[in-house]
C-alpha cells in the first residue's frame, strides 16, 4: 500500500450540511476501497490566484491515506462525478524513512564533530615555536 494524498476544493455557495456530506463521502469511498485514512485537515477557505469555474474562493481540503494501486482509478472516477468538488489533485506521497528527531540527531553530530576538530587545530603561536626549535636544531 501507497500513501497518497488529495486535495479537494468546493465551491463558498456550498452550504455546511452538503460541505460535510462531501467530506464524509470521500472518507467512505476510501475505506470502501481498503483505503486507511493517514491524516485528514480541516477545510480551509482559500482565495484562488485565479477563477476555476468562476469561484474566486473556495473551501480547500487535504487528506492523507494509504491505498493500494490497483483501486485508485475507481476513487478517481468516482471523485470526477461529484458535482460539489471543483477540482481534486490525487498524488503519491513518499513514506519518511528516518524521523526528524533522527535527522536532527545526525545533523547535531556533525556539528560537534566538527567543533572537536577546531579545538585540536594548533594555534599559529605554537607552529611558530616548533618551527624555531626545529630551525635551532640544524
Amino acid at each position: 500500500m501507497k500513501l497518497y494524498e488529495l486535495t479537494y476544493l468546493i465551491s463558498l455557495e456550498t452550504n455546511q450540511q452538503k460541505i460535510k456530506s462531501v467530506s464524509e463521502k470521500i472518507f467512505s469511498l476510501i475505506k470502501e476501497q481498503g483505503g486507511v485514512l493517514e491524516e485528514q485537515e480541516n477545510l480551509v477557505k482559500k482565495i484562488l490566484g485565479y477563477s476555476i469555474q468562476k469561484q474566486g474562493a473556495v473551501y480547500l481540503g487535504v487528506i492523507k491515506f494509504f491505498m493500494d494501486s490497483l483501486k485508485l482509478e475507481i476513487i478517481q472516477n468516482k471523485l470526477k462525478n461529484e458535482l460539489d468538488i471543483i477540482r481534486f489533485f490525487l498524488v503519491s506521497k513518499k513514506s519518511q524513512k528516518t524521523k526528524p528527531r533522527e535527522i536532527f540527531t545526525e545533523k547535531s553530530a556533525e556539528i560537534t564533530q566538527k567543533i572537536e576538530k577546531q579545538k585540536h587545530k594548533i594555534e599559529l603561536k605554537e607552529i611558530d615555536k616548533k618551527l624555531e626549535e626545529i630551525l635551532k636544531e640544524k
